[in-house]
């Protein structure tokens, strides 16, 4: 009995908590793949990554980048004008990791709303390999971010 209770208990363990050790994240990624995920049950959804990220991490801090490419805006008549060229959108602040808990404070943000705010995720490395998965507010929905380390 015990051995199964032992079993039952490491198999919701991560990998992070079972070897004792935090995240460790300082360095440079690149995002590699998305995943939606609308609820519990649901099998996810692929978003295609189109555009390169990365995400530069040290002791203490993060920023995010993404090049993103043509785009269009509204005119003062309303109707889309290509805008030919490309434009950068991202983030910057401020992490903490406990364990396989992932905090983000945002201090410089695309939307500017999210200044301020913090978000928290999940934290598995294995390898080169790390696994961000976080809820969106609704307590249903969530995407899992895969990153693979392009430099310590």
């Amino acid at each position: 009995m015990r051995l199964l209770v032992a079993f039952v208990v490491l198999a919701f363990i991560t990998p992070a908590a079972a070897q004792g050790q935090a995240c460790v994240l300082a360095g440079t990624w690149r995002l590699e793949s998305m995943r939606y995920f609308r609820s519990a049950n649901d099998t996810g959804i692929v978003v295609p990554v189109r555009e390169p990220q990365l995400k530069v991490l040290t002791a203490t801090h993060f920023a995010y980048l993404r090049q993103l490419g043509d785009s269009a805006i509204l005119d003062q008549s309303g109707r889309l004008q290509p805008v030919v060229g490309s434009r950068v959108w991202g983030g910057a602040g401020t992490y903490v990791v406990q364990g396989d808990r992932y905090t983000e404070r945002f201090e410089i943000a695309e939307p500017r709303t999210m200044v301020g705010t913090s978000v928290q995720a999940r934290c598995t490395v294995t390898g080169d390999v790390w696994l961000h998965e976080f809820r969106f507010p609704d307590g249903q929905a969530r995407l899992l971010e895969r990153y693979r380390r392009v430099a310590p």
